[in-house]
């Protein structure tokens, strides 16, 4: 004689009850999963256009009266901003003239486009001078030997920073 293998109705209804409670759970663990996961890469897209920009920066002189061929900036330093002949990043050639980058949406590459995939994200640039006093850097009361740039990236997860000094020598 066979031996029946069959599931009873009240074994199917208890299958049921234990998956309809234990699937919300889950199912919660991997949409979360899904934002953290969406989140990282929103953030580390932000900090690749950050560091994109604090690299073009750095290509540039410490200030207008820094010779071409490197070396220290004369005195009295430029005020921080773009002079007149500077309207696009092209023209750009020191480190200042990048200041007046404001929440720029989308941000724009090094030719001064707008860069349509970045649409979700903004990227600002604050450059000012700053003095070390006690082994920290403070806001100077006028001109100094040391710029501090900051570029932010802020998009949907948050917002990047990166901050740079760089100093006249």
């Amino acid at each position: 004689m066979r031996e029946n293998k069959r599931f009873t109705l009240v074994e199917l209804i208890l299958i049921i009850v234990v998956v309809g409670i234990a699937l919300p759970p889950l199912a919660f663990v991997f949409y979360e999963g899904l934002q953290k996961s969406t989140d990282t890469y929103l953030t580390s897209t932000a900090a690749q256009l950050a560091n994109s920009m604090m690299e073009e920066i750095r290509t540039r002189k410490w200030d207008e009266k820094t010779p071409d061929e490197g070396g220290k900036a004369a005195e009295p330093y430029s005020v921080i901003g773009t002079d007149p002949s500077e309207t696009t990043r092209p023209t750009y050639n020191d480190i200042d003239d990048y200041d007046h980058i404001s929440n720029q949406s989308p941000p724009h590459d090094a030719l001064d486009q707008p860069i349509p995939e970045f649409s979700g994200y903004t990227r600002s640039v604050d450059v000012e001078y700053v003095d070390c006093v006690g082994g920290v850097f403070v806001t100077a009361g006028g001109t100094s030997d040391h710029k501090q740039v900051t570029v932010t990236v802020s998009c949907a997860a948050g917002s990047v920073g990166l901050v740079s000094i760089f100093s006249n020598y």
